[in-house]
């Protein structure tokens, strides 16, 4: 589900006057980029990938509205893989490039974009590679996911308004409160890391974080 960003405007025009609509539109599009950005809020599941054989790498498409910040976790035949890099493949194999199987064992993420398996499939088959990302707005995003809305208008609404507010030499400027709206969209940026880490169902391996591979 999404709303569109034109819906949580009525939020802020009252205490910025005189502030066109395009520029809050523009202002909440960028607090919902910062807020997902800095606590990985938005998380999805995609559209099940179809294997084929003897292929290792896939490109992920994002929803609309949004662009990848990183793959979380990575299924294949319903197995959880493990986070892996080229390095410790390299390491460990020599063939890794090409070896196949009907159950691949780890994943790459080898772009925002892009993961490859290890091994390969040795088959194509449908819908047997699941992937769950971290997504954040795209530039030119008119809605938003509605879980921003419904846990964090306040959060998000406060971030324009600061933003807003900050601008120099306009109708609705206002530094002392742009510095607390600043503190309001912190507070709710930190909150929704907690929630993260909280209920958060995947991790990255520690051993992968630890190498400084995430």
């Amino acid at each position: 589900m999404s709303v569109n960003i034109v819906d949580i405007s009525p939020e802020i025009f009252p205490e910025v006057p005189g502030c066109p609509a395009l520029a809050i539109k523009r202002e909440v599009r960028s607090a919902a980029i910062e807020f997902c950005l800095r606590s990985k809020y938005w998380r999805a599941d995609l559209t099940a990938i179809n294997s084929v054989a003897s292929q290792g790498e896939y490109t992920l498409t994002a929803p609309t509205d949004s662009v990848f910040i990183e793959s979380l976790a990575v299924k294949h035949n319903d197995i959880l893989l493990e986070w892996t890099t080229e390095r410790e493949l390299d390491e460990d194999s020599s063939t890794w490039r090409t070896d196949t199987s009907n159950q691949a064992s780890s994943v790459i993420a080898t772009a925002e974009n892009k993961i490859m398996l290890y091994p390969a499939p040795e088959s194509s088959v449908a819908g047997v590679i699941k992937v769950k990302v971290v997504l954040k707005p795209s530039t030119t995003a008119t809605t938003l996911p509605s879980e921003l809305r419904d846990q964090y208008l306040d959060a998000i609404t406060a971030g324009t308004k600061s933003r807003l507010m900050a601008m120099p030499g306009q109708a609705w400027s206002n530094p002392q409160m742009s510095v607390y709206y600043r503190g309001v969209f912190d507070r709710g940026i930190d909150d929704a890391r907690m929630a993260v880490a909280k209920y958060g169902a995947y991790r990255k391996s520690a051993r992968i974080i630890a190498k400084g591979y995430s």
